[in-house]
């Protein structure tokens, strides 16, 4: 119990669990146009097969996204929840630095179908991290969730209309500004982050 209270005593502060949400959410957004635009002019300005193939990929992605999700949380309890809350964005910062180097229609879709499973894992993390220190204070969870739930809103809104501008300016670009945030993601995390899974649990 002992190992325990430290965890407890220093909830995450609100302003990195915003920066967390938004900076990751921010990150997506900017991509949301891109691998649509690519793969238009893939096929030759096709839109119908453009279409088609963006709904295969949707599907390849949620599929995958239904063999993995049901394991996060188990994942979770047993690793934690730090490493969850920087693997998934270092994966997707190397896989989209990749394609703002190269940006063929290739690595786009690869990084289209992988892009919600890490998603979903980075959240599920977060999720669970709020969790384990609010668990005893439903106020205060209703807080951090509705927080999280802002900071989504705004960072879709900003990326979605950044990543539109970036998109039309060059393919590779909504690529490097989404790298630019999680690189910088990636080591508030690592830094500022405590673990809050209870060694004992």
């Amino acid at each position: 119990a002992g190992r325990d209270a430290p965890l407890a005593a220093a909830p995450m502060p609100r302003w990195l669990l915003v920066t967390m949400v938004f900076l990751h959410v921010f990150a997506n957004a900017m991509l949301a146009q891109a691998a649509p635009t690519a793969m238009l002019k893939a096929l030759g300005d096709n839109r119908v097969r453009t279409a088609y193939a963006l709904g295969r990929l949707s599907s390849a992605a949620a599929l995958l996204d239904i063999v993995v999700s049901p394991q996060l949380g188990r994942l979770s309890d047993t690793v934690g929840r730090r490493p969850l809350l920087i693997l998934p964005p270092a994966i997707a910062l190397l896989c989209r630095g990749t394609a703002a180097v190269r940006p063929s229609i290739g690595v786009i879709v690869a990084l289209r179908v992988l892009q919600s499973t890490l998603s979903s894992t980075y959240m599920v993390a977060l999720r669970a991290t709020v969790a384990d220190q609010f668990r005893d204070n439903a106020d205060a969870l209703a807080e951090r969730i509705g927080l999280m739930s802002a900071a989504t809103g705004v960072a879709y809104f900003i990326g979605m209309l950044a990543g539109g501008r970036l998109v039309a300016a060059g393919i590779q670009l909504p690529y490097l500004a989404s790298a630019a945030l999680l690189g910088l993601l990636v080591p508030l995390v690592g830094v500022v982050h405590r673990e809050t899974l209870p060694p004992s649990q």
